[in-house]
């Protein structure tokens, strides 16, 4: 699959700390209610007009240092009960 980054997916290194970014743009917007406590109205988007946003993308400046986040979790992963 020429031209698609998840087909030449590098393995994940110090030197290389990439991520699959999977997300998705445009659509017709919609609300809706949480069921959460305070019951906020959410946007959503729904076809038509939606779009693939697939990328490679560094985990440590991507969506404000995702990576960092992992590593936390990841530091304490066997503190954390299952």
């Amino acid at each position: 699959m020429a031209g698609n980054d998840a087909s030449d997916w590098p393995a994940y290194s110090i030197s290389t700390p990439y991520q699959m970014n999977l997300n998705q743009s445009g659509g017709v917007p919609f609300e809706y209610v949480t069921l959460t406590a305070d019951r906020e109205p959410v946007t959503g988007y729904m076809a038509p007009g939606q779009k693939n946003d697939l990328s490679l993308v560094n985990a440590y400046t991507w969506e404000g240092g995702r990576g960092y986040r992992c590593d936390f979790w990841k530091s304490m992963g066997l503190m954390v009960p299952e």
